[in-house]
């Protein structure tokens, strides 16, 4: 029996070791078959030639009669599409763009890392039609600096996994046992079992289903091949600590905010506009995102992350006439309570109580014309008129600081960027800078509800009304919302109340972020700008993500659910008042939750979420199986109905 010491360990190479930036390895041909006809080689489209790609390989292989082939051997079976002339060229092409397109699995990585550390060095084994000489230099590119020797690729040694004739030949080889893992259930795993070698499958590089319905929700070609291979590479950097809000980034929130920047950033661009702010908190990760987005479409844009809120804004956007301010705030305030009201006129607890006694109000009244009346008439004495000119003021100037420090007024044609819904916080930054900006601030939103007073000025990515609250949730930022701004005994203004979110941070929004982040850095690094616009690129980014965001609202998977349902969101300015997005509910809430609109508004804003995290009720269940059964559907038509539909049209 073999001891430990002789034993060594192996591992497969693609899908094991590396991974690519496409969902399925045969979807690199169509962007050789692009790049071919770029080059005036070939005639045939994208998906022609890679299906002519496909059944030349296949020839090959019946030629071979089971031995390994070479990539030469492939191109020599493509004649008469491909003239013998062009095949060094092609293959030069095929080799380049592979490069590209390949990246190293972390987990893997990290593995070998600690068998060099620990004095072992591993070997590769690997069926595949490329010589020795490329396969070092790919895994070199991802770091893992193959010994000499280290290498058995069947198409050197003749041989092939399958058969189980390159494992018997590795050992007579090396004189020692194996221990391999490698992701094909076959020829990684059982095959080489019955060789004597000890075999673990390796399944994290297999596309889980969000990444199967990235692919299939758009045109099945390319593109939707990378952002899917993006989305299972964001996947495969994630850490331990929060997965589950990693997965979602990946596939949902990642190429959603990828698509809403390069859209925004392309007319950004064909409006001439050569500077976006992107306002707190919800422009933390996009700014972050459309740099990528400009650097990689070549726009002259510089994308800029700045603080702000309805909040912030609120009292420098007010008149310095105290009657004419009292007037417009207490009416922005309409629906809202007093304490809501004071709270976002800046009054702390104490003078908040003095205000309330003088007025003869109770903090939880509602703002109806009496009590409008009789909170403007007490804020229009002495002393809280005098504190309220004072602060409007302070507020106003102190605005107009940062927004110089920040370049804001620079000269530079600019515009602010933000997620929507209203338009409050373009009015009241126009309002606050009008001296400075008389013609207004053009502002670039996913959905704007409302664009009363700012037509013209505004751009809408998408006029579907989603759900805003789990839009804000993918936007989350790593600390708070900002206050205000005051100016420090140094000159310089600053944001008011920002410190570290305990909350979100405990809650993954760190993972949250860098899953976002990977996935774009992925996707913009591999597709090539050369061949695929900007505007061909975000048609597909948009239907893709589009169609996957509406899946994860109508039938998020368990994790989804459970993950951003227990997110807490506040709907108005002040942030008083929160609740989680889909809070967990016994039969009885479930069955108010269907029956009662004015109920859904009160305990959340994601019905289907609470469902889905309320399964383990007896409602809960019943429910969540109608559920289960339209995920599956959806899924099943998405990746079969286009080829029934085009049979049934043939």
């Amino acid at each position: 029996m073999l001891t430990f010491n002789e034993i060594i360990k192996s591992y497969d190479i693609f899908d094991t070791v590396i991974t690519r930036t496409v969902i399925h390895p045969d979807h690199l041909h169509w962007a050789v078959g692009r790049t071919l006809r770029r080059e005036g080689l070939i005639s045939e489209s994208d998906e022609t030639w890679r299906q002519i790609r496909i059944a030349a390989e296949h020839r090959a292989r019946r030629k071979k009669n089971g031995a390994e082939v070479s990539i030469s051997d492939i191109y020599g079976m493509l004649m008469p599409k491909l003239a013998s002339q062009h095949h060094s060229r092609a293959i030069e092409i095929e080799l380049a763009l592979e490069l590209t397109h390949i990246r190293p699995v972390p987990p893997i990585q990290t593995e070998i890392k600690a068998l060099r550390n620990a004095g072992t060095a591993p070997i590769f084994i690997s069926d595949i039609y490329l010589d020795s000489q490329y396969v070092n230099l790919i895994l070199a590119r991802c770091g893992y600096d193959p010994d000499p020797g280290a290498l058995f690729l069947s198409s050197v040694i003749g041989t092939t996994k399958a058969s189980g004739q390159l494992f018997e030949h590795v050992k007579r080889t090396l004189g020692k046992g194996l221990h391999h893992t490698g992701d094909h259930p076959l020829s990684d795993v059982k095959i080489p079992r019955q060789h004597g070698c000890i075999a673990l499958q390796f399944t994290a590089t297999k596309p889980t289903q969000n990444e199967e319905y990235l692919f299939f929700s758009g045109n099945q070609d390319y593109i939707s091949s990378v952002i899917a291979g993006a989305a299972r590479l964001s996947r495969l950097k994630a850490s331990e600590r929060h997965p589950d809000v990693s997965c979602v980034a990946a596939s949902v929130v990642g190429p959603l905010l990828s698509s809403y920047v390069l859209s925004l950033t392309g007319e950004a661009q064909r409006l001439g506009i050569r500077r976006l702010f992107f306002l707190a908190r919800d422009g933390q990760i996009l700014a972050r995102v459309a740099k990528l987005a400009v650097q990689w479409a070549g726009y002259e844009i510089d994308c800029r992350y700045i603080l702000g809120s309805r909040q912030a804004f609120h009292l420098a956007s007010l008149p310095t006439n105290l009657a004419m301010a009292l007037t417009l705030a207490v009416a922005e305030s309409a629906s809202k309570t007093v304490q809501e009201c004071l709270v976002e006129l800046e009054f702390n607890c104490s003078a908040g109580e003095a205000i309330l006694e003088d007025a003869k109000l109770s903090s939880s009244t509602l703002l109806d014309n009496a009590a409008a009346a009789a909170l403007r008439h007490t804020l229009a004495k002495s002393p809280w008129a005098g504190v309220l000119t004072t602060r409007i003021a302070e507020r106003k100037t102190a605005l107009c600081a940062y927004l110089t420090q920040q370049g804001f007024f620079d000269g530079e044609r600019s515009a602010i960027v933000d997620l929507g819904w209203l338009g409050n916080v373009q009015r009241r930054l126009e309002a606050a800078v009008r001296e400075a900006r008389p013609d207004g601030v053009m502002g670039f939103y996913y959905n704007l509800v409302q664009n009363a007073g700012l037509e013209g000025r505004v751009w809408r990515y998408t006029d579907n009304r989603r759900n805003g609250a789990l839009l804000e949730a993918f936007c989350v930022a790593d600390h708070t919302s900002t206050k205000g701004f005051s100016v420090g005994d140094d000159g310089a203004a600053y944001g008011m109340g920002i410190e570290p979110d305990a909350r979100s941070l405990a809650w993954g929004v760190d993972e949250l972020q860098k899953g976002v982040l990977d996935f774009a850095e992925a996707f913009f690094s591999t597709i090539n700008r050369s061949l695929y616009s900007p505007e061909e690129v975000e048609k597909v980014m948009r239907k893709v993500s589009s169609r996957q965001f509406g899946r994860f609202l109508v039938a998020p998977l368990p994790d989804e659910a459970e993950v951003f349902g227990r997110i807490f969101h506040a709907a108005a300015q002040a942030h008083l008042f929160e609740v989680s997005l889909a809070p967990r509910l016994n039969s009885i809430g479930l069955g108010r939750m269907l029956v009662s609109k004015r109920y859904r508004r009160a305990i959340g804003f994601w019905p289907i979420g609470s469902i889905v995290r309320s399964r383990h009720s007896a409602a809960g269940k019943i429910l969540y199986i109608f559920i289960k059964i339209y995920r599956y559907f959806d899924f099943m038509w998405l990746k079969f109905g286009p080829s029934l539909l085009r049979r049934t049209s043939d």
